[in-house]
């Protein structure tokens, strides 16, 4: 009868209810998808401002034509279409919070621009990235249990290795005489950068799958490349966007409610707080002091580490003394245990960033980039504490 008919489709649903969204997932969902679609349709007039002296257009001897696409303008166009589909797919890991229908669209997504550059663009894309992409859908169907989404983890894993550390294996996959054309190189690994960063949020969004840390993780994983991009390259996207990307990551962060940690987390983050504490008190605090006396520390001074610092000034003075101030107050108050563990951890996550962006700079020495790793190591330890003892996710 309708009575029974009607309780089997209220137990039976077609499409199983989501739980509700945030404000930050609404507008980060809005912002991914709004920011894909002109990536795919339109790259071609969006290139020319991300990547100024980009030449457009190769018009034959003397400019007589016909004009087509230059070598690096068609490199840029096609990894535009791939940065939309690495968006998208974080926009249906959002949405869909961690459900297999989020990982299953996502891989979708990708092997839709990989077929539309097989049949209209006829590019070849990486092969392993095709059968990795091919198997790890079919995980998502096939593999029992959880394995499907780890499979998913670790491929984005793979990928972020890969790409950060040999991109230009990859281009050259496609784009067999990349190493020839220096910008076509250049834009090519500024994209496959960018690809990685995706790639990594892909891993939080599925790995930590509906849970607003996660969100505010990836969000603040954004700001160190887009400075790198923006400072140390002079490309990647206008000023707006910079601005609107720390407006979500600030919204994400709000959102996430300055959450108070469990009793253990606490207890658990008074360790690292300690050893932390310790080590700034007794290496940072003096090592800023002596470069405020311009008594610098012999191989690691700051001009070892950078040699665009500055030379002694009052200025400078009165910052490394400010600086040695403040690192000496604030590691009293992890050494005595007074620091909240929520924020060691946050400003760790800020500081993380501002590290990584300075690293990422050329004129970096390897010794500053090896001296200021450590730092990196306090905010993978506490936010696994926070993972594992107060999102109850590890």
């Amino acid at each position: 009868d309708c009575s029974s008919l009607r309780s089997f489709a209220v137990s039976h649903p077609l499409s199983p209810k989501l739980p509700a969204m945030t404000y930050s997932e609404i507008v980060l969902v809005g912002y991914l998808v709004m920011s894909a679609i002109p990536f795919f349709l339109m790259g071609g007039l969006i290139l020319p401002d991300s990547f100024p002296g980009i030449k457009v257009e190769d018009c034959g001897h003397r400019n007589r034509g016909p004009c087509v696409d230059s070598f690096e303008f068609g490199v840029g166009k096609i990894y535009m279409q791939v940065a939309a589909a690495f968006m998208l797919q974080n926009a249906a890991l959002i949405y869909f919070k961690g459900d297999k229908k989020g990982i299953i669209t996502a891989l979708g997504c990708l092997m839709a621009v990989m077929a539309k550059h097989i049949l209209v663009d006829g590019l070849i894309p990486p092969p392993p990235v095709m059968v990795l992409t091919t198997l790890v859908l079919a995980a998502q169907f096939f593999a029992p249990g959880e394995w499907g989404k780890r499979a998913f983890v670790l491929y984005m894993l793979l990928n972020v290795v890969v790409f950060t550390t040999d991109p230009a294996t990859p281009l050259k996959d496609t784009y067999p005489t990349i190493e020839q054309n220096a910008m076509a190189l250049f834009v090519g690994e500024r994209f496959i950068e960018v690809i990685a960063l995706h790639c990594l949020i892909n891993a939080l969004l599925a790995g930590i799958p509906g849970k607003q840390l996660a969100l505010a993780l990836s969000m603040t994983l954004i700001l160190p490349l887009m400075g790198y991009h923006a400072f140390v390259h002079s490309v990647g996207p206008p000023g707006p966007m910079l601005l609107i990307n720390l407006a979500i990551s600030a919204l994400t962060w709000i959102e996430y409610g300055w959450a108070d940690l469990t009793k253990k987390a606490e207890a658990e983050m008074k360790t690292p707080m300690y050893i932390h504490g310790v080590i700034v008190s007794t290496s940072f605090v003096p090592y800023y002091i002596a470069e405020a006396m311009g008594m610098p520390f012999p191989l690691v001074g700051l001009k070892e580490l950078d040699p665009t610092t500055p030379d002694p000034s009052p200025m400078t003075q009165f910052t490394y003394f400010f600086v040695a101030l403040f690192m000496a107050m604030y590691s009293y108050t992890e050494i005595k245990g007074t620091m909240e563990g929520k924020v060691f951890a946050v400003y760790h996550y800020a500081l993380s960033c501002i590290i990584a962006m300075w690293q990422f700079y050329p004129t970096t020495t390897l010794l500053g980039r090896l001296f200021f790793s450590l730092p990196h190591a306090f905010t993978l330890w506490s936010t696994f504490i926070v993972l594992k003892e107060h999102e109850k996710v590890l």
